[in-house]
């Protein structure tokens, strides 16, 4: 994958053997960059343009914009309604379809009997597999502890329900320790998750993770 933008000269390579850091010294530039980039991940409009080799992508499907790690977790409304989804799907599937209906016949069996206790009749018109999971209080279990762990949880899920992307950290380093990053950096290149990294400050240096520098007067180096 590749990122140009009219903000500075120069494409961004983000590679697959290695993590790329993109380091941004002039505060609106990168208030730009980033804004223009989150825009687009809402599905506006964006100067900003991302290549998958020589295609362009739209960053509202391929990428995934982390600017916040406090509070973090993973029980976004967007990750829950398609994980809804997944599971509606499982229960009509050719392996759970009887199960499913005998548990449709028996909620509605019971909720009739409970019905029986008053003077006036009564329906019950939205018996489905879609309203009991939504009504269940489904949530995702994030059982990670430290938390870069997190971040690593976070990816895995977003990848299982919504499929690839390109995961762009804002300011991740500020976070962690080079410990840490080296342990994020290796986990990255061992599940091959497409990372972005964009900072206001360069870091230490860490194995792996290939710098690319704007500097305040745009320059890249």
């Amino acid at each position: 994958m590749r990122l140009t933008t009219s903000l500075f000269q120069g494409e961004i390579e983000i590679y697959n053997s290695d993590v790329t850091n993109l380091v941004i010294e002039n505060p609106t530039v990168m208030r730009k960059l980033v804004e223009d980039i989150y825009n687009q991940t809402e599905g506006g409009d964006g100067e900003v343009i991302l290549f998958d080799h020589d295609r362009i992508v739209k960053m509202s499907k391929s990428v995934e914009l982390v600017t916040t790690l406090f509070p973090f977790g993973v029980n976004e409304k967007r990750l829950l309604t398609k994980l809804c989804s997944i599971l509606e799907k499982e229960a009509v599937n050719e392996k759970n379809y009887l199960d499913t209906m005998e548990l449709l016949a028996e909620m509605e069996k019971y909720l009739m009997l409970l019905a029986e206790l008053f003077p006036c009749s009564v329906s019950f018109q939205n018996i489905n597999i879609a309203s009991i999971i939504k009504a269940s209080g489904l949530t995702i279990v994030d059982d990670s502890t430290k938390g870069i762990e997190r971040v690593f949880n976070y990816m895995n899920i977003v990848r299982d329900l919504l499929g690839e992307k390109l995961f762009i950290f804002v300011n991740l380093r500020a976070f962690f320790n080079s410990e840490d990053l080296s342990l994020f950096v290796d986990t990255v290149l061992a599940h091959e998750f497409h990372v972005l990294l964009i900072d206001n400050k360069e870091g230490d240096k860490i194995n792996n993770i290939h710098r690319i520098t704007v500097d305040n007067d745009l320059c890249v180096f």
